[in-house]
């Protein structure tokens, strides 16, 4: 959940705009995780705990800026998109068209390069990074190694599947449909409801199987 290179000239503020916006998003779906689903009340929220995972939320927005950055320029995309350009180009033509006569609107990627950025993105870096994701906050909770394995153990898979059920239908609309600069403040809205649920992984296991299924029902109904 990030974006292709801002304009030119603006790419580091949009970035740093991008990092501070995705630390903001993790401190607030915390301390709502807390409050309200952990009932501890607003004097009872544990601001160290919000401050750990802001810190990774933070330390991640670049790598997924980097990712979708290297997504964009694969060869294989830019192969594709050049195919479907020469193999239709009366329905190219139309979309040039549309923008002569003055209707506007972002141009859509062709399926297949979404479906190959999407498959590249869940398969390859998601798996990655739920593992960087357990490692990062067992160092910062002083964790030995063997104690984050057994954390991994519990709830890592827990945590995946559910990831599964839910970004690739979001990163699909986004790389679909999302505007290049918009991407990753649209993640970012939608990690606030992710974001909430990952908070709750100190929880009971069956609270977040519960929560993971509410995930999955909302969306893909």
């Amino acid at each position: 959940m990030s974006s292709s290179p801002s304009p030119s000239g603006s790419t580091s503020s949009a970035l740093t705009a991008s990092v501070v916006t995705s630390g903001a998003i993790q401190y607030f779906s915390d301390f709502v995780a807390q409050a309200v689903f952990e009932k501890t009340g607003v004097k009872g929220v544990d601001h160290v705990r919000i401050w750990k995972f802001v810190a990774y939320s933070v330390a991640v927005t670049p790598l997924y800026d980097h990712w979708y950055q290297f997504l964009d320029s694969l060869p294989i995309t830019q192969f594709v998109s050049f195919l479907l350009r020469t193999s239709f180009p009366a329905k190219r033509k139309s979309e040039v068209q549309k923008k002569k006569d003055g209707e506007e609107g972002k141009e859509k990627e062709p399926l297949s390069t979404v479906l190959i950025k999407l498959g590249l993105d869940q398969l390859v870096l998601d798996p990655v990074m739920t593992l960087f994701f357990y490692v990062f906050m067992g160092v910062l909770d002083r964790k030995s190694w063997r104690e984050m394995r057994e954390d991994m153990r519990k709830t890592y898979w827990l945590t995946q599947t559910s990831a599964w059920k839910m970004w690739p239908l979001v990163n699909f609309i986004m790389f679909r449909y999302v505007p290049e600069h918009m991407q990753i403040l649209f993640g970012n809205v939608v990690s606030f409801i992710w974001n909430i649920y990952r908070s709750l992984i100190a929880l009971d296991v069956e609270w977040l199987e519960l929560l993971g299924g509410c995930l999955s029902t909302i969306t893909w109904r």
